[in-house]
């Protein structure tokens, strides 16, 4: 098969400065991807609005760019997805995305034929996010959650998966901003709905069984009555479960993350929702060894609403969940594990940067 080039999303993460903000625009996208030769670009964008304080972010997104044989991948984005409630209130939607093989974004020497009889196993990953509140200055965080699964063909050139998104806007106990936003705000009245946009952008892995493999491991933790929390493990192992097949080189990706926050028993019942100065979610440092068929990586989740006046750390209680994919591929394969990082100001809400090429 010709040769193959894309970009795999490895997650996000970011700080304010000087203090915590509420959840109005977040984002993390990939652009075009170009091949010239051997070389392989693009640029990314991250998307952030800070509210109505004065303050600056840094961030920081990981991922693998990769080069291989043997293998089918493509991208794409869904639509605009609309994510409606009732303040205090969980918006949830599940989604049923299905796609043609050929509609997907792909970068191949030579585009190879796929179908599901050559190419029987498929893999969805998340790559990339957009949300946006259709209030200004959004709404205090009470949780923020996407996920794909359950990938599947359901004709011999479609592929359907189900994409699981939740966001849940919330009043803040905060006594002197939280009094202020809970009289309503620009664009949005307390009897309405609260509206967020998203946008998801995803990744389809295919291949037959000799050339392709996945391996999932999802991270469940909980914090109770704290003001920062942060799940990390230090060295994750995951082993292919494939007596018929072994495989030469492998890659990490996400497909999924989910951040449930809620007030501790008894306090601030009526007021859940939270400020923010840290969030990440985001996995890195991936090894293969190739004669045992294990890989080991890195992964964070953090969230954390520490910070100076006027915000007073108010305590929470978190219930996260991470969901990863380790994916075996033979053939002639290359991957260059990276980042990019960027700093946004009080009046940016997004900052695009050129990815160093790979060769």
């Amino acid at each position: 098969m010709a040769n193959s080039s894309a970009y795999i999303w490895n997650g996000f993460s970011y700080v304010w400065d000087q203090s915590p903000h509420r959840l109005s625009i977040l984002g993390s996208q990939f652009g075009k991807v170009t091949v010239d030769g051997a070389a392989v670009d693009t640029t990314h964008d991250f998307s952030l609005k800070v509210g109505t304080i004065k303050d600056a972010a840094d961030y920081k997104v990981s991922y693998s760019v990769i080069k291989a044989d043997d293998i089918f991948i493509g991208t794409a984005k869904t639509g605009e997805l609309k994510l409606a409630s009732k303040i205090e209130k969980s918006a949830t939607r599940t989604d049923t995305i299905r796609v043609k093989v050929r509609n997907l974004v792909t970068r191949f020497d030579q585009m190879p034929l796929v179908r599901r009889s050559t190419m029987s196993r498929v893999k969805v990953l998340l790559n990339g996010f957009h949300i946006e509140s259709r209030a200004n200055p959004g709404w205090y965080f009470g949780g923020l959650a996407m996920s794909v699964y359950g990938t599947r063909w359901v004709s011999e050139e479609e592929i359907e998966f189900s994409l699981y998104s939740f966001v849940r806007p919330a009043w803040s106990p905060d006594p002197f901003t939280g009094r202020i936003l809970n009289l309503g705000y620009d664009g949005w009245e307390v009897n309405e709905d609260c509206v967020y946009k998203l946008t998801v952008d995803f990744t389809i892995i295919a291949g037959a069984p000799e050339n392709v493999a996945f391996a999932d491991s999802t991270s469940k933790f909980t914090h109770v009555n704290v003001t920062s929390a942060s799940f990390s493990d230090t060295e994750v192992d995951l082993a292919f479960a494939e007596p018929a097949h072994r495989y030469r080189e492998a890659f990490m990706g996400m497909y999924g993350f989910e951040l449930y926050l809620s007030s501790p028993d008894g306090v601030t019942p009526n007021a859940t929702g939270r400020y923010f100065r840290k969030l990440s979610a985001n996995v890195g440092d991936f090894s293969y060894d190739e004669a045992r068929q294990r890989g080991t990586f890195q992964r964070q989740l953090q969230f954390s609403n520490e910070g100076p006046w006027p915000v007073l750390p108010f305590p929470w209680t978190l219930l996260a969940q991470h969901h990863v994919a380790m994916v075996g591929v033979n053939g002639s394969f290359s991957r260059r594990q990276s980042s990019v990082t960027g700093r946004m100001e009080t009046d940016d809400t997004s900052d695009s940067k050129k990815l160093d090429a790979f060769h």
